[in-house]
């Protein structure tokens, strides 16, 4: 049903604005529409990053705030996440590695932010973990992310799909390794191997050899935090984004007899 309306919706439209470069490819791969009729604006993602707002020197004391209002020790190994709590955003092999690597690094901590929902909840294995783990923190949806980064070491979304992971741009912005999956979004979201590293979605045992490289050398996290940081300024400022919109919807309006 929803392939048919998509159908429709690409069939109506004389122009189609994807947010990843290759979601042109899967959307004539599904016969939605021509690649011809798609066009990516500058280097993809919805709205780019407002470097701004997104500055770690600006967010750097709340670091200690966020810590202990949620009783985490300053020298801890703080893992987070900024997303929906359901399955397909993979958040049950996020909390299952962290589980698991828990016994081997006594300081590790996980910082989940974002709210269940009715539909693909979490396993009830996931939720008693979350529930029972000292070291685990769900602190639900908050209206800005931005302190909840400044108190994080490492980001991870190991999502199953995603359009692009904006969430991966703002952790980069915030001078953070990223962790996530090799599906469309985030190979154009993360840079593997330089901003942070890309694993197989659906996979606890894949989630773990990077995390576990990075909690172990804080010096990588440093240089991959530095690198993200100078890729958003390079390729995602929202200036430049929001430029290359405004240029494309004016391209449009001129060929308007």
């Amino acid at each position: 049903m929803f392939k048919t309306f998509e159908r429709i919706i690409c069939l109506l439209s004389t122009n189609i604005v994807p947010i990843a470069h290759e979601m042109i490819d899967f959307i004539e791969s599904e016969g939605l529409a021509k690649s011809s009729k798609c066009e990516v604006m500058y280097n993809g993602s919805a709205c780019g990053i407002d470097l701004q707002q997104f500055e770690p020197e600006k967010w750097r004391d709340f670091r200690n705030e966020v810590r202990n209002n949620l009783n985490i020790p300053e020298y801890a190994i703080v893992i987070g996440t900024v997303a929906r709590l359901t399955g397909d955003k993979g958040i049950n092999e996020l909390v299952e590695a962290f589980n698991i690597m828990c016994d081997e690094t006594p300081l590790l901590y996980l910082l989940l932010i974002g709210g269940q929902e009715e539909k693909d909840r979490l396993l009830p294995s996931t939720e008693q973990t979350i529930a029972n783990n000292t070291r685990a923190r769900a602190v639900g949806w908050q209206k800005s992310s931005l302190p909840y980064y400044a108190a994080m070491d490492i980001f991870c979304l190991p999502t199953y799909r995603e359009g692009f992971g904006e969430v991966n741009l703002e952790a980069e912005a915030m001078g953070l390794p990223v962790v996530s999956t090799n599906v469309i979004g985030p190979r154009e979201s993360v840079e593997d191997g330089e901003t942070g590293f890309l694993v197989e979605p659906r996979s606890t045992r894949a989630l773990i050899e990077p995390l576990k490289k990075l909690i172990l050398d804080a010096e990588l996290r440093k240089q991959m935090g530095q690198k993200g940081r100078e890729r958003i300024k390079q390729k995602f400022d929202s200036k430049n984004v929001i430029q290359a919109i405004v240029e494309h919807r004016l391209k449009l309006l001129s060929k308007i007899e």
